[in-house]
């Protein structure tokens, strides 16, 4: 297998002179006969049960749900970057004491994660109904701890003029592989599945404004996983972050891939006093692009 040092992810900081490259790899069993996909799914099914049942949590076997169960209460992707680096300062990352806005709550499991780790309040935005069925459900034993919200987040919205409220479309992805997609729905415009004659599911979901209803004086921590909408929001000119200490984003290079507009969101949260921190930090930020398959976490703190 030969690894390709220009399209996977794999890095050095800044240095003059010569580099010197080692990789280890650790194939997965039985890789070579095409069963390893299979076996690791199966790994991935089993370890969700057990954490389904540790936390309490109701959701879709042989789905996505599957991964962001392990992803988060696992893995804890949303915990902070990597400790001791370097390259950013010390910052304390436990939950506790927060009040949190969970945009892209899926079916609870960071909702969940942050109310048992000691936030007093968690409020969560999630649109596609299928998820919120489970959200609603996950959630309900927290009582007035959480608060769920049926509804998209984008930057900005306009009232329909039917009612006066806000609604957008949603687009539902496809099913990869024989696992049903719970994950990859975004708002029309930003999703990347194309269909043809229509096909691609769509639903009308509400829709709230993020710096005007969703982010409320009280919250002190936000995690934004919105597949796309977060990019507007934090190219927002006018963003006032108000009482947030620290934010946590996925950042969807795969539906844009300017390293130059990247950059900018950072600045635009640096001048508002964020120390901003991700894992290419001085060498993939450098490029003009995006290359790789997949979307970047970004983790910022301010006092």
């Amino acid at each position: 297998m030969e690894f390709d040092g220009w399209k996977e992810r794999h890095w050095t900081l800044p240095f003059d002179g010569e580099r010197f490259s080692l990789v280890f790899f650790t194939p997965a069993q039985q890789a070579a006969n095409g069963r390893g996909h299979a076996e690791s799914r199966q790994r991935l099914e089993d370890e969700a049960v057990r954490l389904a049942e540790e936390h309490r949590m109701q959701y879709r076997p042989h789905s996505n749900d599957c991964n962001v169960l392990v992803e988060i209460f696992r893995e804890h992707v949303y915990g902070g970057p990597t400790a001791g680096d370097p390259r950013w300062g010390d910052h304390d990352w436990s939950l506790r004491g927060h009040v949190v806005l969970d945009v892209g709550a899926h079916i609870g499991t960071f909702t969940v994660l942050a109310a048992e780790h000691g936030a007093t309040k968690v409020t969560a935005f999630e649109p596609e109904p299928g998820n919120v069925e489970l959200l609603l459900a996950n959630t309900s034993r927290f009582g007035s701890k959480i608060v769920v919200h049926a509804s998209a987040v984008a930057d900005s919205t306009s009232a329909d003029p039917a009612d006066g409220l806000q609604y957008t479309t949603l687009v539902i992805g496809r099913d990869n592989k024989g696992v049903q997609n719970t994950w990859r729905h975004a708002l029309e415009g930003l999703s990347h599945y194309s269909g043809a004659g229509g096909k691609l599911q769509r639903v009308k979901v509400p829709l709230v404004s993020f710096f005007e209803e969703a982010l409320t004086e009280d919250i002190t921590f936000v995690k934004l996983d919105c597949e796309g909408a977060e990019l507007a929001i934090l190219q927002n000119e006018t963003a006032d972050w108000k009482g947030v200490q620290r934010l946590v984003f996925e950042y969807s290079f795969t539906k844009e891939r300017s390293m130059e507009v990247f950059l900018k969101a950072v600045q635009r949260l640096q001048a508002a006093g964020f120390e901003v921190m991700y894992e290419g930090l001085g060498a993939w930020d450098a490029l003009p692009t995006w290359t790789w398959h997949t979307d970047a976490l970004v983790y910022c703190a301010r006092s």
